[in-house]
C-alpha cells in the first residue's frame, strides 16, 4: 500500500499530492475537515462565534418587541375602554326599563315625572356628579312631558296607551392615548329607550 502510494505520489503535482495525503489522513476530500490546531479549526470552534450569534438573535427579538408592544397596548387599552362604555350602556338600558315600569303604573299619581326620573337614577350605580350628566326624557302616547302636571294630565286618559322613557349618558374617550396617538371623542352619547303599556 505504501509503495503504491509512493509510486502514485511521484506522478502527481504538488496540489494533487497534498489532496491525496489529506484523503489518506483525514478521510474523503468531499468532506474536507480543518486540521487540528490550524487557524480554521480554532475559528470554527471559537466560543466568540456562538456568543455573537446569540447576541444577534436577542437584538432582533428586542427590536420586534419594541415594534409590537405599542400595538398590543393600544388593543388592551381600547378593550378596557370599550368594555367600560358597553357596561355604561347596559346600566342606562336597565335604568330606562325601570323608569318605564314606574311610569306605566303612575296614572293617578301626583308626581309621575319626578318619581319616574328618581326611579331611573336610583337603578344606576352612578355617582352624584355622574347623575347630573344623565338625561331622562318621558313620553306619554307620543307626547313628551317634562313636568309632573304635564305628565299627570297626559296619563289621566291614557290607559292602554304607550309610555316611553329615553335615557342618555355621555361616553368619554379622552383617556385612550398610546404614545402620540390619542383617540379623543369628547362626547358620544349613549342612548337607550324603553316602551311599556300604561296600566
Amino acid at each position: 500500500m505504501s509503495l503504491h502510494i509512493r509510486n502514485l505520489d511521484a506522478t502527481l503535482s504538488g496540489t494533487q499530492r497534498r489532496s491525496l495525503r489529506e484523503t489518506v489522513e483525514y478521510g474523503s476530500p468531499q468532506l474536507p475537515q480543518a486540521r487540528p490546531g490550524t487557524k480554521k479549526a480554532r475559528k470554527a470552534t471559537s466560543p466568540g462565534c456562538a456568543s455573537m450569534a446569540a447576541s444577534d438573535e436577542s437584538g432582533i427579538a428586542a427590536v420586534e418587541f419594541a415594534l409590537i408592544i405599542p400595538v398590543l397596548m393600544f388593543f388592551v387599552v381600547s378593550s378596557l375602554e370599550l368594555g367600560s362604555v358597553f357596561n355604561d350602556f347596559l346600566v342606562i338600558t336597565n335604568a330606562a326599563e325601570a323608569g318605564t315600569f314606574h311610569l306605566t303604573v303612575s296614572r293617578g299619581a301626583s308626581t309621575p315625572y319626578t318619581s319616574t326620573v328618581t326611579a331611573v337614577k336610583s337603578s344606576t350605580y352612578l355617582s352624584a356628579s355622574q347623575l347630573t350628566q344623565l338625561t331622562v326624557t318621558v313620553n306619554v302616547n307620543g307626547t313628551p312631558c317634562a313636568t309632573d302636571s304635564a305628565c299627570q294630565t297626559a296619563l289621566t286618559n291614557a290607559a292602554g296607551q304607550s309610555a316611553t322613557v329615553t335615557v342618555s349618558y355621555p361616553c368619554d374617550f379622552t383617556n385612550l392615548q398610546i404614545g402620540n396617538y390619542q383617540w379623543n371623542i369628547p362626547y358620544c352619547p349613549l342612548t337607550s329607550q324603553s316602551t311599556g303599556r300604561i296600566q
